[in-house]
């Protein structure tokens, strides 16, 4: 088991505004127009390059373990170049050309708002 954690250092203004199940992770890179929709995340170090998720494993936010039941193909290569990669609270989609391929969908489940300090983590469970 691999786990790699984050920290919240800012949370954009619109960042929990919108009617849609998600939240956008970016790091502290993202333009200032991103980071008024975004989550910003900052990893320890060099870690978000260990960064490896696939379908199965676990994100942890605000004590809550939410398991990954479906991601797109750019997650990995986002969160390691710019730490972004949207969390998506909904089933994992039937057609996978409909969804994001930078979403890690966590299932139906509560929409945890994000405050600064909070802590993220991914578990990879090998």
């Amino acid at each position: 088991m691999t786990e790699i954690t984050s920290r919240v250092t800012a949370v954009g203004p619109q960042a929990f505004s919108g009617e849609a199940p998600l939240i956008i992770l970016f790091d502290n890179s993202a333009t200032a127009a991103l980071k008024e929709v975004a989550v910003i995340q900052q990893f320890d170090g060099d870690s978000e390059k260990n960064v490896q998720l696939q379908v199965g494993d676990q994100l942890t936010l605000k004590g809550q373990v939410y398991p990954i039941v479906w991601m797109g193909s750019l997650v990995n290569a986002n969160l390691e170049s710019i730490g972004h990669a949207t969390l998506v609270f909904q089933a994992a989609p039937i057609e996978s050309d409909q969804a994001l391929q930078n979403g890690i969908y966590l299932g139906a489940g509560p929409l945890p708002t994000l405050q600064v300090d909070d802590k993220i983590t991914y578990t990879h469970l090998d």
